[in-house]
């Protein structure tokens, strides 16, 4: 164990607390660091609070890479899917809130149709056919059709 380091133990992404007086010499830094990594990133961006920041467009520091709570951890399948009714179509689809906003659009993801059955998944900015082949043998989505997708500005 050690060297011991100076620890948040609420997440500094839940804000600064006046008067929180910081772990000293109580867990080691690589520890530290792995709970940062995750226990605390789960907290922020993939929980309830996550969902939260959104809404109030809360962002994290400038070092830190802004993930969305809607696409953070895709392969997993542990991300915040918000699901619903499209007025246009008959199917299902996944929603995102706009961050600072109340308003929701739709997130960016593809429909697969297998027989009677929709299938959304939702879309990473980057590595998109690694990702669709991921899906694709996860799910067991052969002879599964295209039937939608949604891509932001760039549709």
């Amino acid at each position: 164990m050690g060297p011991f380091g100076r620890e948040h133990y609420i997440p500094r992404a839940l804000g600064t607390f006046r008067g929180l007086v910081r772990l000293t010499d109580t867990i080691c830094t690589v520890c530290g660091d792995e709970l940062g990594r995750t226990v605390d990133q789960a907290i922020v961006r993939n929980s309830p609070e996550a969902l939260f920041r959104v809404i109030a467009g809360v962002r994290g520091r400038s070092e830190h890479e802004d993930i969305s709570p809607f696409y953070y951890s895709l392969y997993s399948g542990q991300t915040i899917k918000l699901r619903g009714p499209h007025p246009r179509l008959v199917f299902d689809v996944f929603w995102e809130i706009e961050p600072g906003t109340m308003h929701a659009r739709e997130a960016n993801q593809i429909i697969l149709r297998r027989g009677n059955e929709h299938l959304a998944f939702p879309l990473p900015d980057k590595n998109i056919e690694a990702y669709l082949r991921f899906i694709l043998r996860k799910h067991d989505l052969k002879g599964a059709a295209f039937a939608y997708l949604f891509a932001g500005d760039g549709e």
